[in-house]
């Protein structure tokens, strides 16, 4: 995808059935020191110290607000009127419901405080120009190796994106190389390829489509490898038959490929709205074909096979996913896989195949969508586009997430200065492909 550089609550779930104002005494069933775990709510274990004097609890019904006082002990007022027993007793009883309603509000409102990551704002810390690279279009995913190199590929001006080279660009904003498809054999005069990778050496990888035959159209996958340099190293037919979507390096060497199954019939070929995943080992043979779990597919397609439980998609959605996507290998020998649904699916694959985990990601917004994932030191950062309910475009939100729960830890959001792709992140930042004065410009940030 092209980038521009210019670019109440019923409580009857699961209500809090007791608890208590008393410094030192249990919430009900789900006491523990902080936070209580709750299916409706968390409250804190302590409220505010003027409501701490005497011990008792309340319990709540059914309908939020109403809560009765369930004294724990007597009064010991004596009174020589009964009617100033009363009124003593009245008044008792209404402050008590008023401290109730008090910490209620204060318990819900801190509850729902803690359930939201905390949101901050990134900040330019440095800004390096590109030499010699006008600020035209550039093409989803951009990717880094351990250098701190950026690959990059830009539109190009006759309308031929999908064989637009990869430019490694580095640290300075220098170019240093280019893999052009081109350069290997079969490929001089024509040819298109969706995804690239890199490996720990700095060798880069393409994963295109081959024309063996024009009429009746036949097609293959390979991957075409290149040395640092950018001079062709190697061409590996994969043993699969899939309209290719991303591509990764595992440390160990091995390849992930992701994309949609394809299907000859009657010299056709055609796309079946089903997800394929696969690992490939050095050579193109097929070591795995990974099931992922839940994992998206067309509801044109076939029905599911028995015990699979597929997230159905429109057709333009499931691509859509599937495209949006990306593929990237970590330090912890694993590849993580996003698929960019509603709520961003990422599965964790060893170079065996087996998926590690399944993490899905909450969006900051409900009008946000994903569009590019990284991972690095331990967490997971998803890059989504937020917009308002017209549509209109509002802003960029990074959620930060725990690579080994899925759990969101913050929310960064860029400010107007930064204003580009997201390109690397590092546990000392991000790292953003923006643009000043018609020039491509590199941008590393820093929380504010």
């Amino acid at each position: 995808m092209p980038v521009r550089a210019s670019t109440a609550k019923s409580t009857a779930a699961g209500r809090v059935t007791e608890f208590s104002v008393a410094a030192g005494v249990s919430w009900g069933a789900h006491a523990q020191w902080g936070i209580v775990a709750d299916p409706v709510q968390s409250l804190p274990r302590r409220g505010p110290e003027w409501l701490t004097r005497g011990s008792r609890r309340a319990s709540m019904s059914p309908v939020v607000g109403e809560v009765t006082c369930l004294p724990l002990y007597s009064l010991a007022v004596r009174s020589r009127a009964r009617q100033s027993t009363d009124t003593l007793m009245r008044k008792t009883h209404s402050s008590r419901r008023s401290a109730a309603l008090l910490l209620i509000v204060i318990g819900f409102t801190q509850a729902l405080s803690a359930q939201q990551p905390p949101e901050l704002l990134l900040r330019v810390r440095e800004t390096v120009p590109i030499s010699a690279e006008d600020a035209v279009a550039i093409m989803h995913p951009i990717k880094c190796d351990s250098r701190g190199n950026l690959y990059v590929r830009y539109t190009d001006p006759v309308g031929r994106h999908l064989a637009s080279p990869v430019m490694r660009i580095s640290r300075e904003g220098k170019r240093t190389a280019e893999f052009r498809l081109e350069a290997a054999p079969g490929f001089e005069n024509a040819g298109t390829f969706d995804d690239f990778a890199v490996d720990l050496r700095g060798k880069v990888y393409l994963v295109a489509n081959r024309v063996i035959r024009e009429q009746p159209l036949k097609v293959e996958q390979v991957i075409v490898g290149y040395e640092s340099d950018g001079d062709h190293d190697s061409t590996i037919k994969l043993e699969a038959f899939f309209q290719p979507a991303q591509l990764a390096v595992f440390l160990s060497g091995e390849f992930l490929a992701s994309g949609e199954k394809l299907t000859e019939t009657n010299a056709d070929i055609q796309a079946g709205g089903k997800p394929f995943t696969g690992i490939f080992d050095r050579h193109g043979a097929l070591v795995a074909e990974v099931t992922l779990p839940d994992d998206v597919e067309a509801e044109q397609g076939a029905e599911p096979k028995l015990g699979e439980t597929p997230q159905r998609l429109p057709v333009a959605e499931f691509r859509r996913a599937l495209s949006e996507g990306n593929a990237v290998a970590a330090e912890d020998g694993n590849i993580y896989l996003m698929r960019a649904t509603s709520k961003p699916l990422i599965y964790v694959v060893s170079p065996r195949g087996d998926v590690v985990r399944r993490l899905v990601i909450t969006p900051p917004a409900e009008h946000a969508r994903a569009i590019t994932m990284q991972a690095a030191a331990g967490k997971v950062v998803v890059m989504f586009v937020e917009r308002h309910a017209s549509g209109r475009f509002k802003r960029h939100v990074f959620a930060v997430a725990d690579w080994h729960t899925g759990e969101t830890i913050a929310h960064y959001v860029d400010t107007p200065e930064i204003g580009g792709a997201l390109a690397c992140y590092t546990p000392n930042g991000f790292t953003f492909l923006g643009s000043k004065d018609d020039q491509w410009v590199i941008r590393t940030t820093h929380p504010q």
